[in-house]
Formats: C-alpha cells, structure tokens, sequence
C-alpha cells in the first residue's frame, strides 16, 4: 500500500535574502503522495573529496501552490485541483 512509502513534501521559492533582511517566501507548493520514481547516484568516487550528486525523480498524486504568505490557493487555471487530502490505513495518516 502506498502509505508505506508515500510522503509529502513542501517547495518553497524564496527571493533570496540574506544575513542583513529576512528572507522571504515567494510562493509555497505542498505535493501529497509523492514517491521517488528515479534515483540516480552518479558517480560515487570514493577516491576524490567531491562532492556526491544525487539526482531524484520524484512522482505525485496532489498538489496545491499557495500565494506568498498565504494559506490561500492560488485562483485560475487548476483551482481546486489537488485539494488536501487525508489517507489513513490502519494508524497511520498521510497528507492533510
């Protein structure tokens, strides 16, 4: 069942403030019922210090894009599209 490997993940955009303003979110997405399609761990050489890229393909079932400082979903093309949804199998709940 998909409760055993789904989850959610939170996309924020920010516009890019630093240590002298507070940064600020642009725009938020909440994805529901995601699961990593593709992995691909590149190279991994163990034999240099660099660093490792990991490369993740990851599938959804909902999405909503919020507006900037909001709980509000964004009007227009999609709306109501990927409302938030509670999936519950024995104790266990995702989403919502």
């Amino acid at each position: 069942s998909g409760v055993d490997y789904k989850f959610t993940t939170k996309i924020e955009v920010l516009d890019g403030g630093n240590a002298n303003q507070e940064v600020g979110v642009l725009e938020t997405t909440n994805l529901w019922g995601c699961f990593l399609q593709n992995v691909n761990y590149n190279d991994l050489n163990y034999g240099t210090n660099e660093a490792a890229m990991v490369a993740l393909s990851i599938r959804f079932d909902n999405m909503t894009q919020l507006k900037a400082g909001s709980d509000t979903v964004i009007e227009g093309v999609g709306q109501n599209i990927g409302a938030a949804f509670n999936s519950t199998l024995g104790n266990l709940t995702t989403g919502g």
